[in-house]
């Protein structure tokens, strides 16, 4: 596996380069650390100190929307991939403030896979956040094509909602009747099947 053979060396690199200070540089930076994070979780892990001091850097640095966009996407790759690695109770309320990520949509992609892996591993967690959570469940699910929603995240909208439903139905009922007409009926057939 490249990453495992070169893992280091990547890591490295693009450590490095972030002291350019290049937002551009930087929010391919964060995307990077996000895919390492999904695929060299044992890099990652060990050190997630760094990652995580460099992601905040580039956050508190950036002006452009899309990579303070890409570091809070790096983050929640990191929290789901290596969750041994990331203070949650910490970074969890700053992730749900920056929902939906407006700078580069597609990652809310991550961020649909985070809320999922957080309802499953810190319920605490999902509960104290469930109100923002559905709310971006279903934004997720209104820009759909924007955001480019593939099966799998078609499948994490759909058990979420069930999961919810029974406990949560005037707040989902709420949000179905805030899509139009058309996303209410697609809605429904992804929720049915």
């Amino acid at each position: 596996d490249a990453v495992a053979k070169k893992g280091e060396e990547i890591l490295k690199s693009l450590l490095e380069v972030t002291k350019r200070g290049d937002d551009g540089i930087n929010r391919n930076v964060c995307f990077c650390l996000g895919l390492l994070a999904e695929k060299g979780t044992e890099i990652t892990a060990k050190n997630a100190a760094k990652i995580l001091e460099t992601v905040k850097e580039i956050y508190d640095n950036a002006e452009d929307p899309g990579t303070k966009d890409n570091a809070v996407a790096a983050i929640g790759k990191m929290a789901y991939s290596v969750p041994s690695a990331v203070p949650l109770d910490i970074v969890l309320p700053y992730i749900m403030k920056s929902l939906p990520l407006e700078g580069d949509t597609e990652e809310n992609r991550a961020m649909l896979k985070l809320i999922d892996f957080i309802s499953e591993k810190d319920p605490q967690a999902y509960e104290k956040f469930k109100e923002k959570c559905l709310e971006f469940i279903f934004n997720c699910f209104k820009n759909r094509k924007e955001y480019k929603l593939k099966e799998v995240h078609f499948n994490i909208i759909k058990k979420l909602i069930n999961k919810d439903l029974e406990n949560e139905q005037k707040l989902i009922n709420s949000l179905i009747l805030d899509l139009s007409a058309e996303d209410q009926e697609e809605f429904n057939k992804v929720i049915s099947q």
